[in-house]
């Protein structure tokens, strides 16, 4: 999650019912291991066709605007539709992400709860990491 996050950090989780929103960084356990926590962004939400074309996110054909990426994004995936109860969830450091372009989709019972905001070190405190954008043209 470079440079939103580093390993360093500790944040403030909201554990919640409430549904996920694309932008937000939440805590899940990995699908295939459950006992292994991953912090992402929700990129793609339920029904949802998800594509990257040379970096570039696309859902449902229109590209994201996505200014917290860490580096020049690269690599294309084949279109996948984001299942039901389930989200598409991608790392901030695009080049070193291992996520749902590798697992796949998140199911909603594996979230743990959403990241509202760095607390340690000190310097961090209050750093939001949640973004909220709008899906740019095709």
């Amino acid at each position: 999650m470079l440079s939103t996050l580093n390993d360093s950090e500790r944040v403030l989780v909201l554990k919640t019912s409430n549904t996920p929103q694309r932008g937000d960084v939440i805590i899940f356990k990995v699908p295939g291991s459950e006992s292994e926590t991953y912090v992402k962004r929700v990129i793609g939400l339920p029904g949802e066709t998800v594509q990257i074309t040379n970096g570039i996110v696309h859902i449902n054909g229109l590209a994201l605007d996505e200014p917290y990426v860490n580096g020049t994004p690269y690599g294309s995936n084949a279109a996948v539709t984001v299942p039901s109860g389930s989200y598409f969830v991608m790392g901030d450091n695009r080049n070193n992400s291992d996520d749902s372009r590798r697992f796949g989709s998140v199911a909603s019972d594996h979230i743990i709860g959403k990241v509202l905001f760095a607390v340690w070190p000190a310097g961090s405190w209050g750093s939001n990491v949640t973004y909220r954008y709008e899906l740019t043209g095709a």
